[in-house]
C-alpha cells in the first residue's frame, strides 16, 4: 500500500495505492476560500495525477454548498477537459456544507489502471446519458451507478424513493446485474429526519419485491444473517430538487474473489430496528482486501443512541465500533483510505479533532461535513472505505 499526503494552503489531497492499480483519492478543503478558485487548484492536482499514472475515475464525488453548484460544475469541466478527460463523465454533487463557512468541502475519487490481460473500464449510460462506470481487475468484473434518483418535485416522497430504486434496478439490469449485486449504496436524503422511517419502508419494500429479503417474521431474529449491502443514509440535498439520491457498488462477476457482510461486534443489524442494510461488507481480492463501511454512529447493541447530548462520547462510542468491527477482519483504522465525517454541529468540530487525536485519526483520509444524522439526538457519524494489502 502506498499512501501519501499533499498540504496545500487551502486544502489536503489524500492518497492510497493499493494493488498497484486502485487508487483513492480525497481532496479536503481547510479554509473558506472562492469556491471556483478553489475548485480548479483541487482539479488541478487531480487531473495531473491521473493523467500521469494512467488512472481512470470509476467513481467521483462532490460535496459543497448547493449555491456554488454552478461555478463548481464550471470550474471542474474547465480543468478535466484541459488534461484531457471528459467533462460529462459521471458525477455526484451533494450539498455537503464545510464545517467552515459555505462552499467547496471537498472531492472523493475511486480511480482504476488496467495493468493485466482482459483489465478494462468502460462506462455504463442511461439512454445517452452515462451513469456509471463498469471495469474488470483480474477476471473479476464490478459497477458503479451513481446518481440515481427518482422524479424530482414530488410530493409523495415514499413513491418518489421506490422509483429511485426501481431506476437504479433498470440500470443493473441493463448492465448484466441487479440489486442482488449490490454490496454498498451511498443514499442522500433531503431533510431526512422528516421521513427517515418512510424512506426504510420504501427500501424494504424494493428490497422485498428484488427478493433481498423475504416476508419471512423470522427475518428479525436472524438479521446479522441476511445478506444486504453496506450503506450510509444521511442528510444530503442535491442540485436536481430530488427527495433522495443513491450510488451503487456491485460485483458483476465475483471470479477470483470471496465477498461477506461483516455484522457488528458492539452493534446488531440495523434491520432489527427497519434500515436494511448490513453494518459492513468485506470484499476479498487475491491481493487487496476491502471492508465497505456503512455509516457508523453512537448507536448501543439494542438499537439505541448512547450518549445523549454528549457529542465527546458519541464520537468516541463511534471509533470504538468502527475499531472493533473492522479488528474481526484483520484491518485497524490506520487502514482507513476514504471516510466522510458528519457532524451534526460545527461547533463540536474542536471536540471531534480532540478524539482523533486519541485514535490516532489526526491525518485520517476524510471530508468533514455539516449535516443531520438519520435521528435527531445522533450528532456525529462517519462512513469509509478500508482497504489492506
Amino acid at each position: 500500500m502506498n499512501r501519501t499526503t499533499a498540504n496545500f494552503e487551502t486544502f489536503k489531497i489524500f492518497s492510497t495505492i493499493l494493488g498497484g492499480d486502485q487508487l483513492y483519492l480525497s481532496a479536503a478543503t481547510q479554509h473558506p476560500e472562492k469556491s471556483e478558485l478553489l475548485t480548479e487548484r483541487i482539479y488541478a492536482e487531480i487531473a495531473a495525477r491521473l493523467a500521469r499514472d494512467g488512472f481512470q475515475i470509476i467513481h467521483e464525488r462532490i460535496f459543497a454548498s448547493l449555491q456554488h453548484h454552478p461555478s463548481i460544475i464550471k470550474a471542474r469541466a474547465t480543468v478535466m477537459q484541459a488534461h484531457g478527460f471528459s467533462a460529462a463523465s459521471p458525477l455526484t454533487f451533494i450539498q455537503g456544507h464545510p464545517v467552515k463557512g459555505r462552499g467547496l468541502a471537498g472531492v472523493q475519487i475511486r480511480a482504476f489502471k488496467p495493468s493485466r490481460a482482459g483489465d478494462s473500464v468502460r462506462t455504463i449510460y442511461e439512454g445517452e446519458i452515462p451513469v456509471g462506470k463498469s471495469w474488470v481487475r483480474n477476471g473479476a468484473s464490478f459497477q458503479i451507478v451513481q446518481n440515481m434518483h427518482g422524479s424530482a418535485g414530488s410530493s409523495d416522497h415514499y413513491h418518489e424513493s421506490c422509483e429511485m430504486f426501481d431506476r437504479t434496478q433498470r440500470v443493473l439490469q441493463q448492465d448484466g446485474t441487479s440489486f442482488k449485486n449490490v454490496l454498498r449504496t451511498w443514499i442522500y436524503l433531503s431533510n431526512i429526519l422528516d421521513w427517515y422511517g418512510e424512506f426504510n419502508r420504501a427500501r424494504n419494500a424494493r428490497f422485498t419485491e428484488y427478493g433481498i429479503l423475504g416476508l419471512s417474521e423470522k427475518e428479525n431474529t436472524e438479521a446479522e444473517q441476511i445478506y444486504l449491502p453496506a450503506s450510509t443514509g444521511i442528510l444530503g440535498e442535491n442540485p436536481d430538487g430530488a427527495v433522495s439520491t443513491m450510488d451503487v457498488f456491485a460485483v458483476a462477476d465475483a471470479r477470483n474473489i470471496s465477498i461477506a457482510h461483516t455484522s457488528g461486534v458492539q452493534q446488531k443489524s440495523p434491520y432489527r430496528y427497519g434500515s436494511a442494510f448490513s453494518r459492513a461488507m468485506t470484499l476479498k481480492e487475491a491481493d487487496v482486501t476491502h471492508i465497505l463501511l456503512s455509516g457508523t454512529a453512537s448507536i448501543d447493541e439494542h438499537g439505541k443512541t448512547a450518549h445523549v447530548d454528549d457529542v465527546r462520547q458519541q464520537i468516541r462510542k463511534t471509533f470504538q465500533v468502527v475499531q472493533a468491527l473492522i479488528e474481526k477482519e484483520g484491518a485497524t483504522l490506520s487502514d482507513i483510505n476514504e471516510a466522510t465525517v458528519f457532524l451534526k454541529d460545527a461547533q463540536d468540530l474542536q471536540t471531534y479533532w480532540d478524539v482523533a487525536a486519541e485514535f490516532g485519526l489526526l491525518d485520517l483520509p476524510a471530508i468533514l461535513l455539516i449535516a443531520d444524522v438519520c435521528r435527531a439526538d445522533l450528532l456525529f457519524e462517519i462512513d469509509a472505505a478500508v482497504a489492506f494489502e
